[in-house]
């Protein structure tokens, strides 16, 4: 839970600092992906109607937290584990004598 709130604080202060619009740059860089794949008509449509969900979940406060948080849980939740099961253990970072 810590890794999420500093990875969501992070990127709002990112965001806030930079001005920047990712989820507009990323679906200009996906849809012209498309395109230069040959992607036309209306598959080409249905891509750019997915981007413009995206943009507008992405607009929201509240999503883009939620997406961000969802983007690093299962790693913190990995790295707890392993950690918990390592240190468990006796044999790992055994006491030192002396």
């Amino acid at each position: 839970m810590v890794a999420g709130i500093l990875s969501v604080v992070a990127r709002e202060a990112a965001l806030a600092v930079t001005h920047l619009d990712f989820a507009d740059s990323d679906a200009k860089v996906l849809i012209a992906q498309q395109q230069a794949r040959g992607v036309s008509g209306e598959a080409l449509a249905r891509v750019v109607a997915d981007m413009d969900r995206f943009k507008a979940r992405y607009a929201n406060p509240l999503n883009r937290t939620a997406m961000t948080v969802a983007e690093i849980f299962p790693v913190g939740v990995l790295v707890s584990v392993l950690s918990a099961g390592l240190l468990r253990s006796s044999h790992f970072l055994p006491r030192r004598r002396g």
